[in-house]
């Protein structure tokens, strides 16, 4: 058995054992030492299966007969074949109804790319709730604040063009890269800063607006809108990270979007999101300067939540290892 391991290129195959006349006490413990066990009964492959999941390991179990069942039952991912048992099939999570156990790769790639995508297009998704919920929350308490600066209309650029489009391709991408880190943890990570990033962008148009009142409502709101777009692209590449040539060409298409709507609008106005244009203002190069100093600002504030969240996640991580 160990030489068939080699051949198959497992890792560490030298290690080897057999269980016969082993107690349960003595199988656990040697269950982290060796790769390939032999001799095993089904009771012993239950204790395996429990002791490398009480070792922090996530574990799969393959089988296609009564004896296996224990195991199966044990295991995070049970797989059976259409050919086997039917109470063997009835305790797996997976069935290969070819009977092909090659057929695992396709699954595991496949398994891979719904979850690394969905994480992605769930931090998009998230990001908006959090920014709407924040905003929300700023308008409701804060006196200098007295609307709520947006509105359904006025989001459309945001929700079509950097999350609902960007989103629906980032699901289809192929993505075979491994499965890291707790799903809740990670999108909170990637939405949580990048909802702050675009409150505090929209947040310091609407100090201006109190303090300078130089222009009317509607054209701050104008600046809000495209500060709060530009915050969201940025959330978007950060998404999008590691980049390459399909995402690369996703944003940039958002990007290249996103640009032409908003140089009609500063131009011409947009009427169908209930935008002004800032072009009749000599100096809406103003304008764009405090759009554009707003989202900087914000940026630093992102980064320094992002820091604070990344430790935090860490430590969290760290004493969950020290107690296993």
């Amino acid at each position: 058995m160990s030489e068939v391991s080699k051949r198959v290129g497992i890792i560490n195959a030298d290690k080897y054992i057999s269980l016969e006349g082993l107690s349960d006490e003595e199988v656990f413990n040697v269950a982290t030492k060796y790769t390939v066990f032999g001799r095993v009964s089904p009771e012993q492959k239950a204790i395996l299966v429990k002791a490398l999941k009480a070792a922090g390991r996530t574990t799969a179990m393959t089988g296609d007969g009564v004896n296996d069942i224990l195991a199966l039952k044990e295991a995070d991912c049970a797989i059976s074949v259409a050919s086997g048992s039917e109470a063997t099939r009835n305790v797996s999570h997976i069935v290969l109804m070819d009977n092909n156990f090659s057929s695992m790769p396709k699954v595991v790639y496949e398994g891979r790319r719904v979850i690394n995508n969905v994480k992605r297009s769930s931090s998009l998704y998230l990001m908006k709730t959090f920014f709407t919920m924040l905003l929300a929350s700023i308008t409701f308490f804060l006196p200098y604040m007295d609307h709520y600066p947006f509105t359904l209309s006025q989001m459309n650029v945001l929700e079509i063009l950097v999350i609902g489009l960007p989103s629906f391709f980032l699901s289809f991408q192929p993505n075979k890269d491994r499965v890291k880190g707790s799903f809740i943890s990670t999108v909170i990570y990637n939405s949580l800063p990048g909802a702050i990033l675009m409150v505090v962008a929209v947040t310091i148009i609407e100090i201006f607006s109190k303090s300078l009142g130089t222009f009317p409502l509607e054209t701050y709101t104008t600046m809000q809108v495209i500060a709060l777009t530009c915050a969201g692209l940025i959330n978007l590449s950060n998404i999008c990270k590691p980049f390459n040539n399909y995402r690369v060409i996703l944003f940039l298409v958002s990007v290249f979007s996103v640009a032409i709507t908003f140089g009609y609008t500063i131009l011409c106005g947009f009427k169908a999101l209930n935008l002004v244009s800032l072009w009749p203002y000599k100096t809406y190069w103003h304008h764009l300067l405090i759009i554009l100093s707003s989202v900087q600002f914000s940026v630093i504030i992102q980064n320094t939540v992002h820091n604070l969240i990344g430790k935090l996640t860490d430590s969290i991580e760290k004493k969950k290892l020290l107690k296993k």
